[in-house]
């Protein structure tokens, strides 16, 4: 017979075992439309829930996954990825934390032959916005319709870990039909609501650009849309913007054109902009809509990735590249050049104020 006392001690004994092989488990879903691209959709978690499950804090587990994430860290690994045979942290995606993950769900290294590929993973976080992310993306065209992915995660802070369960599920794209506008003409347009944002930046060399969140209220409602997915889902067919005139002065060059348009310029759904003149021939701050233009931007090519001399490429109108280099790893150059119809020169160098080395706008170096 097991006494009163027995009885409590094997509760207390069990409780502790319990308390110490336990595992916080946490589940979120996020589904994603087959995609082209690798274009990504996040399922998030609240930070301070998994910080508390660590026995810390939100802002201390930030610090944390700042100091493991940071370049030349030798901290030990926080972000896990489960297998048969244990946790992995063979991290093939690029950063800490990150995974491509293959048809039999295992890691695996991009690489020539990469067909087995099916999806990736990228994680963020920020404890004053209490949350922690898990980006998902598809590998372009490898994916189907109905696939359903059950990736388990384990975050580790000292000897505490979390379980994250999350269900990957791909999903057919509806089909809307979007009304022909009524008007393309600024003036004619019916303006049902406005909404505005101030964004601020330094100003920068490169082409890399800043996030930045605008409400819009009741605009799903306003346009007659179904739902602020459908908003979502058709923006590269309504989003809207005035024109550049790129045409002689004669032409109104340099101002904006009567017309609106939703033909992107920059990664669609977007836009490249330009001042704009008003009638007065100055500028107030407007933009519109441009192409990226060799004429009014300055280009640099990237530097050959295995050998050679950097490739340079000057201003005008029609860009001459510095010939004469030797490239043993092929060329690479940026997207809005090859629209400008850069041609090569015979000659050894081109006309230049000067040039300082490296790639360009896909790093330190340019023109000055």
């Amino acid at each position: 017979m097991i006494t009163t006392h027995l009885r409590n001690l094997l509760t207390a004994v069990i409780c502790i075992f319990a308390g110490a092989t336990a595992q916080a488990q946490f589940t979120g879903g996020v589904e994603q439309y087959l995609t082209t691209d690798y274009s990504t959709k996040a399922v998030s978690f609240k930070l301070s829930e998994l910080a508390a499950a660590l026995d810390t804090d939100a802002a201390t587990l930030a610090g944390a996954l700042d100091s493991w994430t940071a370049e030349g860290s030798e901290d030990p690994n926080m972000f896990f990825l489960t297998q048969a045979d244990g946790l992995s942290d063979n991290y093939t995606q690029g950063g800490k934390g990150g995974f491509w993950v293959n048809v039999d769900g295992a890691p695996q290294a991009w690489s020539d032959d990469n067909s087995a590929l099916r999806w990736y993973n990228t994680i963020g976080w920020s404890a004053e916005d209490d949350v922690f992310s898990i980006a998902f993306g598809q590998f372009p065209n490898q994916c189907a319709v109905g696939d359903v992915f059950n990736p388990v995660f384990v975050l580790k802070y000292g000897e505490k870990t979390v379980e994250l369960n999350v269900t990957f599920k791909i999903i057919e794209k509806p089909v809307y039909e979007i009304p022909e506008p009524a008007t393309l003409i600024e003036k004619e347009l019916n303006i049902v609501g406005e909404a505005s944002v101030e964004v601020k930046q330094y100003p920068r060399s490169g082409t890399d650009a800043s996030a930045v969140t605008m409400q819009i209220g009741d605009a799903v409602a306003k346009l007659g849309l179904q739902s602020e997915q459908m908003l979502a889902d058709v923006l590269g067919d309504i989003l809207y913007a005035t024109v550049f005139n790129d045409g002689d002065i004669e032409q109104g060059g340099g101002m904006k054109k009567d017309s609106v348009s939703n033909q992107s310029t920059a990664n669609a759904p977007g836009f490249w902009l330009r001042a704009v003149e008003n009638a007065d021939g100055e500028k107030d701050g407007e933009c519109s809509a441009a192409k990226w233009n060799a004429g009014n931007n300055t280009f640099s090519f990237k530097t050959p990735s295995s050998g050679g001399s950097g490739l340079v490429v000057s201003s005008a109108s029609q860009p001459s590249l510095q010939s004469g280099v030797s490239v043993s790893g092929g060329t690479s150059y940026f997207g809005g050049l090859a629209i400008a119809g850069g041609i090569i020169s015979n000659g050894s160098s081109v006309s230049l104020s000067s040039y300082t080395g490296g790639n360009g706008m896909g790093g330190r170096g340019g023109w000055r």
